[in-house]
């Protein structure tokens, strides 16, 4: 199978070599109001948009290549009982975004001026989507999309939209030739598959960061490549189905790729399967009581290499510590020594799953698990942080087409929850590197470094510019968004 390759290495040997003792407040942005519940960052050619959202309003700013503030105002806008899918921009720069009412019954678009500083038009328009449900939603060469999931079929619906909300294009792609199954292994209809809790939920993942592993968990993950969109779905724990869709020839297919022959020797009730798109490659994974096994294959099910902890070896496939703590609290942390200890904890968590990314010319491989702590006082779950949080406390009305925030989410992700993390290096024909040693984590760093802070932080907001990190954060009381440069 020919799958476009995204080729990140320098990316991210940047996002891990760059030293953090030094932090540099940028610039500070002054705010009407002291609450942010959303926020929502936009690259252009000369710098950036930061939409700050609250119920009552948006908050614009307008950012230079140097993150230094040049535009800043707010409009009034009741948007509590809505969902911002995304952007596009126009031919000068100005920015439209597009919103989703709750019950998904309503677009609406609001075009900004950003010179005047107003929104020049809102343009609502009724979505007639009795019989489908919203699955993604995308941005391609300033163009908007929705993708749907269509009742009782096999076929997806991909739509077009122009910036005053019209739609311009639609195509139905029928996948009737494929199968696909539920967590019991049956086949059902591709409608049925989505419907699976957490119900038309798809994570997307963001290629160009390493993904959390409470994020690779997902059941069902979305990836976009250019033109192309891939959705792998792990329903079924005996294999796992990759869709593949062109979204301007508006052709589409399927495949599914099998866990293997074995799989029918493990106790079901205690296993855990899942899958993560890397390059042209693929990682599958089969964790249980006995063992945690990682697969390389190539995208037609090729094995390339098989990694496993097995419960009564030693522990190998591993560079540095295995560490067990809290929020991802390195200074806090028990380490594991051995595999069992390792088994037994990633095995018991609520989110297990592991997750590949390049880095100076090799692969890390993270493994492990993650699991809500409980807050004493009321013993209630504490899902996520500040403004992310598992996928377990996402799931709400119209989150099947919720914005992703995927730097944010991967900062707050581990709030609250209990972390096992596992790490290997891998070289470029993925056999296990055991001398090399661990590059220093930006984002974990980032997270201890806003933990640390003496002042209680009420928002925190994470976003890369220019290849490097950001942190945006709103101080308790606080009408001053300040951005930290990383």
């Amino acid at each position: 199978m020919n799958i476009p390759v995204i080729k990140l290495f320098f990316f991210f040997t940047l996002l891990f070599c760059q030293g953090i003792n030094a932090q540099t407040t940028l610039t500070n942005i002054p705010l009407e109001s002291n609450i942010i519940k959303k926020s929502y960052e936009v690259e252009t050619k000369d710098g950036a948009y930061l939409f700050l959202i609250n119920d009552n309003s948006v908050h614009v700013s307008k950012l230079s290549n140097e993150l230094s503030l040049s535009t800043n105002f707010s409009i009034k806008y009741d948007n509590k009982y809505l969902v911002l899918l995304g952007h596009t921009l126009d031919s000068i720069g100005n920015p439209t975004l597009y919103w989703l009412t709750q019950n998904n019954k309503e677009l609406i678009t609001q075009n900004y001026d950003i010179n005047k500083e107003i929104v020049s038009k809102t343009n609502k328009v009724p979505l007639a989507l009795d019989k489908e449900k919203i699955i993604a939603k995308y941005t391609y060469n300033n163009q908007f999309f929705l993708l749907t999931t269509i009742k009782n079929t096999n076929s997806l619906h991909l739509i077009k939209f122009n910036s005053f909300a019209q739609q311009i294009d639609n195509a139905q792609i029928n996948l009737d030739q494929n199968k696909f199954y539920n967590q019991y292994n049956e086949v059902v209809t591709l409608y049925d598959s989505f419907r699976e809790s957490p119900a038309f939920y798809v994570k997307k993942i963001d290629e160009k960061t390493p993904t959390t592993i409470s994020a690779v968990s997902s059941k069902r993950k979305l990836y976009l490549r250019d033109n192309m969109i891939y959705i792998t779905l792990d329903n079924s724990s005996h294999q796992t189905i990759i869709i593949g869709l062109d979204f301007l020839t508006k052709q589409g297919y399927s495949t599914s790729v099998s866990q293997g022959k074995n799989i029918d020797n493990y106790d079901y009730d205690f296993l855990t399967t899942n899958s993560f798109l890397f390059e042209d490659k693929m990682l599958q994974t089969r964790f249980s009581r006995e063992s945690l096994n990682i697969d390389i294959k190539d995208l037609d099910g090729k094995l390339l290499k098989n990694y496993a902890l097995n419960r009564d070896k030693d522990l190998t496939f591993v560079n540095g510590k295995v560490l067990q703590s809290n929020s991802d609290n390195e200074a806090k942390a028990k380490e594991l020594l051995k595999t069992n200890q390792v088994i037994n904890r990633i095995s018991a968590s609520k989110y297990s799953g592991a997750t590949i990314f390049p880095y100076n010319s090799k692969y890390i491989v993270c493994y492990g698990g993650v699991t809500p702590l409980q807050d004493a006082s009321t013993n209630a779950i504490m899902y996520g942080g500040m403004a992310g949080g598992l996928i377990g406390g996402l799931v709400g009305a119209a989150i099947g087409s919720a914005f992703d925030s995927n730097l944010t989410d991967n900062l707050n992700e581990y709030n609250n929850n209990k972390v096992i993390l596992a790490y290997s290096i891998l070289d470029k024909d993925f056999n296990h590197d055991t001398q090399e040693v661990l590059p220093e984590d930006k984002q974990k760093k980032i997270r201890e470094f806003v933990e640390a802070s003496t002042t209680k932080i009420t928002y925190t907001m994470l976003f890369q510019h220019k290849n490097k990190y950001h942190l945006g954060t709103l101080e308790k009381n606080s009408k001053q968004f300040n951005i930290i440069a990383f």
